[in-house]
């Protein structure tokens, strides 16, 4: 075995995947459950860790010990929106992020959704040396195409304590894109749709195939809170608000008894894929009730229609972002595992008219697939000439910095390829200021209160010969979609450069 090996992971908001490309053909690496994917879930109890398929058993037990969803909060602070939206889903703090409680005896420790992060590449890791029989090091990671330059670094820098390098982070929609390519060959010169809807995210790229070896991304919209997840929740609700009235009793405000009531929507979920009606049953649920409910697939599909339908908005924004219509796509792709929602699937085949949509591959792993196509790719496995595989990406959000009247100022716009280096100039506010504050935001609002906050840093102005000076910033993005700020004193030379 090739000891340079370098393995693609789907670090999935709730289920992860592990591939590696080998003999000419990818091969997802099962784990220790022998299961192609494990849920993205960590447990402390008593000074134990599990995590996988062991933690989703215990879950239910202790929720307050549980780290869930890792990867809607990794990178950010508990009073962002997209954190404080699904808090009440996830233990924290008040001054940190959410985090799970570890006691043992009188000692309590707290782990944050970085840590457990840690932990869960760790086992990735462990588990591919295991079915590969030798050391693995490297790797390429897929995300969400609507993470931002912190929860990218925060994926970085989990993986490297996890005894990762990452080589490339690249989009899931890119990734089921290259993956579906290698295996059906499409046709040169096609505009290619990928519908990514999985656990807790939503992704619809549309990228153009310039020729067998050369991907290009024309345009991406996302939603961070949209997923499989959310539609589980929305019949947790629903369950709940029928206890209430039937028993008086508000379960909600027990986290066991959500959690159980979530698992068993979760299951009811998927038998509607295929069944038209299903039952919920859970013995002692709540109080010593034993709860036993139908609920039909046309029920399902009125509780979340409205979240269906965000799915097409966000397709018609591609299409338009991408400067197309609907008979530019040659080829839909569907890829995540809530793409099976027979709703979903007649939605988009009503708006898309026709178009030919590619439903028949394993939803839940082509990501990781695509993932280690792009490592065999960077490592030089790839014979020519398929090494001259190109993925040109792009940014989901506008980035800028705060400028007079708190408006954005916008230096690389969304859509915009990557990797890219812009610079503008720009003067003083007061006379003879002795520093300059470069407030850095992503987001498509007029005005910086409106969009994500990412960071800040201070460049010192040495007192200045003329009343005001020039400061020159520069914004670049890598190949991985890491952003690089850098703000310099024309008049001085002194500069700060700061990775966000």
């Amino acid at each position: 075995m090739n000891q340079q090996l370098v393995i693609g992971i789907d670090l999935g908001t709730t289920q992860s995947c592990t591939a590696f490309f080998h003999d000419g053909q990818v091969e997802i690496i099962s784990n220790d459950q022998g299961n192609p994917t494990t849920p993205s879930c960590v447990v402390f109890v008593g000074g134990n860790c599990f995590l996988g398929e062991n933690a989703k058993n215990l879950d239910v037990i202790s929720p307050q010990n549980t780290i869930f969803d890792m990867h809607h909060i990794i990178g950010r602070q508990v009073e962002d929106s997209s954190v404080q939206f699904g808090i009440k889903h996830c233990p924290s703090d008040r001054n940190d992020q959410p985090r799970a409680n570890d006691q043992l005896n009188r000692y309590v420790k707290t782990y944050s959704a970085e840590e457990s992060s840690i932990i869960l590449l760790t086992k990735l890791k462990e588990s591919a040396e295991t079915y590969l029989g030798t050391t693995v090091k490297d790797a390429v990671i897929t995300v969400p195409a609507c993470f931002n330059d912190f929860q990218k670094r925060a994926i970085r820098n989990a993986a490297i304590v996890a005894g990762l390098n990452i080589l490339r982070i690249i989009n899931k929609p890119t990734a089921v894109a290259l993956a579906f390519n290698m295996k059906e060959n499409i046709c040169v010169d096609q505009n290619i749709m990928v519908f990514y809807l999985g656990g807790g995210t939503f992704d619809v790229s549309i990228l153009k195939l310039l020729d067998t070896f050369n991907f290009e991304v024309k345009s991406t919209a996302s939603d961070m809170h949209l997923g499989g997840q959310d539609f589980d929740n929305r019949m947790v609700d629903y369950f709940a608000g029928e206890i209430l009235r039937k028993h008086g009793k508000y379960l909600k405000d027990n986290p066991k008894s959500v959690r159980r009531l979530k698992r068993a929507c979760e299951e009811a979920k998927r038998s509607l894929s295929t069944n038209t009606e299903t039952t919920i049953m859970i013995d002692s649920l709540f109080q010593n009730i034993d709860f036993s409910s139908k609920i039909t697939r046309a029920r399902f599909e009125d509780l979340c229609i409205d979240l269906f339908r965000t799915t097409i908005k966000l397709v018609e924004r591609a299409i338009h972002d991408a400067g197309m219509s609907k008979d530019d796509i040659d080829q839909l792709i569907l890829a995540g595992g809530s793409t099976r929602i027979p709703k979903i699937r007649k939605l988009l085949e009503e708006y898309m008219q026709g178009v030919k949509i590619n439903c028949d591959i394993y939803p839940d792993v082509i990501a990781a697939k695509g993932a280690a196509i792009k490592a065999a790719i960077v490592n030089g496995q790839f014979e020519e000439p398929f090494r001259r595989i190109v993925l040109t990406d792009t940014i989901p959000a506008s980035l800028g910095i705060e400028t007079e009247g708190y408006r954005m100022t916008k230096f690389i716009h969304n859509n915009t390829r990557i990797p890219v280096r812009v610079s503008k100039e720009f003067i003083t506010f007061s006379d003879n200021q002795r520093s300059a504050v470069i407030r850095v935001f992503q987001g498509e609002e007029e005005l910086t209160k409106n969009n994500n906050f990412l960071g800040q840093f201070e460049l010192i102005l040495p007192p200045a010969k003329n009343i005001k000076t020039h400061v020159a910033v520069t914004f670049e993005l890598n190949v991985n979609g890491i952003l690089t700020v850098e703000a310099v004193n024309q008049d001085s030379g002194l500069s700060r450069r700061v990775i966000f």
